[in-house]
């Protein structure tokens, strides 16, 4: 019960149509059986964005613009660089660098997973 100014006011209340129990205005549900009072609101605006589908992020990942191939590029020619002139010090040399076809290679296979990665992540 709420008082102003020597005035008393009750709270509105729901009853409930299953079970005939008040219930407070601000309850969705009944406390005692359970079922609806009213129509829940959804926590989030219909209109907000959703969450990306995965057709959206196959459709993203197949779109190429010249940025995505410079970032690529810029993938391939690090790991080319680092793998054919081996900078990390950790493939043990006899006479000479790795061949050219396999550094190329591999410079290109961790290129597409840094740009999968890349492209995953939303740029």
């Amino acid at each position: 019960m709420i008082s102003f100014l020597g005035e008393s006011m009750s709270a509105p209340s729901a009853v409930c149509s299953q079970c005939g129990a008040c219930a407070g205005a601000d309850r969705i549900f009944c406390e005692k059986c359970g079922s609806a009072l009213r129509i829940p609101t959804p926590l989030i605006s219909p209109n907000a964005q959703s969450a990306e589908t995965p057709a959206d992020t196959s459709a993203r990942m197949r779109r190429l613009s010249k940025g995505d191939a410079a970032v690529f590029a810029f993938f391939f020619v690090v790991f080319f660089l680092v793998v054919h002139f081996d900078a990390a010090g950790r493939i043990p040399r006899v006479r000479h660098n790795v061949p050219i076809g396999t550094s190329a290679w591999i410079a290109v296979l961790i290129a597409t997973a840094c740009m999968a990665w890349y492209k995953l992540k939303g740029s």
